[in-house]
């Protein structure tokens, strides 16, 4: 029984992360986490078990990293010129929270897969990446900021 349970851990912890995200104070709009390219400076995979995310102000970084099947553990934290961290919460739903608050929130954090595409003769004409996204901002901003993401994730992403 105890080898069963040696063998659940290895394999559940192979296919989930412990993932932690920081933005620089006063960030708001799209964060994209793209997975298995080369490794942006700012990216910390592996921390004590953790993977750190330090977000530029342009909102996207690249991590060799590859992609979980699952997250452990997923937290935003905001940080300051000091490199002092505050916690963000993550909501997924409009009802999680006072639509007129001012707190900054991540919300509906996403996973895109990855995209392939073949000519006619079957040739993989262009691959895309596996990525992580998520919205940072006020609640009153969710909506306006919902409707630029799309846009953003092509631009960075599919568009490079």
């Amino acid at each position: 029984m105890r080898f069963l349970g040696f063998i659940a851990l290895v394999l559940f912890g192979c296919f989930v992360q412990e993932v932690e995200v920081l933005v620089p104070e006063g960030y708001e709009g799209t964060v994209v986490i793209i997975y298995g390219e080369n490794e942006d400076q700012n990216s910390q995979p592996i921390s004590n078990q953790i993977n750190v995310y330090t977000i530029p102000s342009d909102g996207v970084i690249s991590s060799k990293v590859k992609p979980s099947n699952g997250f452990k553990r997923f937290s935003l934290f905001s940080y300051n010129a000091a490199g002092v961290k505050s916690e963000l919460p993550i909501i997924y739903s409009h009802g999680d929270i006072d639509p007129e608050s001012s707190q900054i929130v991540g919300y509906n954090p996403r996973v895109g897969g990855k995209v392939e595409r073949f000519s006619e003769d079957g040739d993989l004409q262009k691959s895309y990446p596996t990525y992580l996204d998520l919205l940072v901002g006020r609640m009153s901003q969710i909506d306006s900021l919902s409707k630029r993401r799309d846009d953003f994730i092509f631009e960075k992403v599919y568009n490079r």
